[in-house]
């Protein structure tokens, strides 16, 4: 993949979203409260000092792309109080205190958290597979951001919930097969959990968990026309095509830990 094509990719996300960098008003959005920029120096912080300082650097940047994602999503929508918060150790948040105006604006607002990375995933990775000349540093910088986008983002996709990716499977489910949406959601949970005790993982048991309600309550948006079969379609290859491009941006990691 050239760097020609990957900064095409950046231009064609940066159009997807183009509404999403201002708000209705024209003005560009960034929240300076104190509490946000604590919670940002201390993820920083956390980051840096238990994963180094290039790596922790790295994925608190695929964090905070990944969450503006959702929040240009959300402002696009309608949302203008749309804004994220970085969790120390934890990721991100994005929030709004509007509801999404049915299961479309639900999937844009869910895929592009995951969606937004995938341009300068496959920049930063086409650019070390290039052998350019560069700084040993902002190699390494690059590689990291590639490799931990890919395989962070894909897992985000898994069809999980609270995952980007179990919002989005349900959204599927319910055009597709409704009947099935809340079984294949706890079977999901199922598995997720079993793999958690297997790997005796607290922080996978406790994701887990928190699917829930996920799972057992209405969904989280407005109720609204159901797509058809054919939107439904699009979603669902928007969706794998997603999927599989970080997937093959995380390999490298995710090649490292299961060897």
């Amino acid at each position: 993949m050239t760097v020609a094509l990957s900064l095409g990719l950046c231009y064609l996300t940066y159009l997807i979203l183009r509404g999403g960098w201002r708000t209705s008003r024209g003005r560009l959005r960034i929240d300076f409260s104190m509490n946000a920029l604590i919670m940002a120096a201390l993820s920083i912080a956390a980051a840096m000092f238990f994963f180094g300082p290039i790596t922790g650097l790295a994925l608190v940047a695929i964090i905070a792309i990944h969450e503006f994602g959702h929040v240009a999503a959300f402002r696009i929508c309608g949302h203008d109080d749309a804004t994220f918060r970085l969790i120390p150790l934890m990721g991100g948040v994005a929030s709004s205190a509007k509801r999404p105006d049915g299961p479309l604006q639900q999937y844009f607002i869910s895929i592009m958290g995951p969606a937004i990375c995938i341009a300068p995933t496959i920049l930063a990775l086409s650019l070390v597979y290039g052998n350019y000349d560069m700084p040993p540093m902002l190699r390494e910088f690059l590689w990291d951001f590639g490799i931990f986008s890919g395989t962070i983002n894909f897992f985000n996709l898994l069809p999980i919930g609270p995952l980007d990716g179990g919002k989005i499977s349900h959204i599927l489910f319910e055009i597709f097969w409704p009947k099935a949406a809340k079984p294949f959601g706890m079977v999901m949970m199922g598995i997720a959990l079993l793999v958690g005790i297997y790997m005796q993982s607290i922080f996978i048991i406790l994701l887990t968990l928190m699917s829930l309600p996920n799972v057992t309550q209405p969904p989280p948006y407005i109720l609204a026309r159901k797509p058809t079969k054919r939107q439904g379609a699009m979603l669902l290859g928007t969706y794998l095509v997603s999927a599989a491009t970080l997937l093959w941006a995380g390999i490298p990691l995710l090649a490292y830990y299961l060897r």
